[in-house]
């Protein structure tokens, strides 16, 4: 079996359940900042389809934080936090148990990034941070670390 959960699960449900935006302190229009982006993938059971043993839950969680350039993380210029449940099913394969899930969930995140990190900029353009750009993709995480860090 091979670790892309890709290969056996369908993305058969999303949800928005967190969605915050704002600025901290004022800042000039085009103004440099650096953002610390997050992201944190929390795989659960879905306790909606109980019968179901191959579908999972993958809770993901974008944070960005805005601070003016060369800051020691003082003074928070803007924050963002956005979280999304997945539901994803198999459809293929042996039935994969929870555990083996957990242990290689982060091959689904690459899969939904895209998506999160153009609602997050488009977030950021309407508080008047079109110069935040978020990094386009992330990379792989490992089975015992499922938050990736960007800076």
């Amino acid at each position: 079996m091979t670790d892309n959960l890709l290969q056996y699960f369908m993305l058969s449900a999303a949800q928005t359940v967190k969605l915050h935006a704002e600025i901290l302190k004022p800042m000039p229009q085009n103004a440099p900042c650096q953002a610390r982006v997050e992201v944190k993938l929390m795989p659960a059971r879905n306790d909606a389809e109980p019968n179901s043993a191959s579908s999972y839950v993958l809770g993901i969680r974008l944070g960005c934080d805005g601070f003016p350039p060369g800051s020691q993380d003082q003074e928070r210029l803007f924050s963002l936090e956005l979280v999304v449940n997945l539901v994803y099913t198999q459809a293929s394969g042996e039935p994969i148990s929870f555990d083996y899930f957990v242990a290689h969930h982060g091959s689904l995140a690459r899969q939904v990034y895209p998506l999160l990190q153009l609602q997050a900029n488009a977030l950021l353009q309407q508080l008047g941070l079109g110069m935040v750009r978020l990094p386009l993709d992330i990379m792989g995480t490992s089975a015992q670390d499922s938050t990736v860090r960007l800076h």
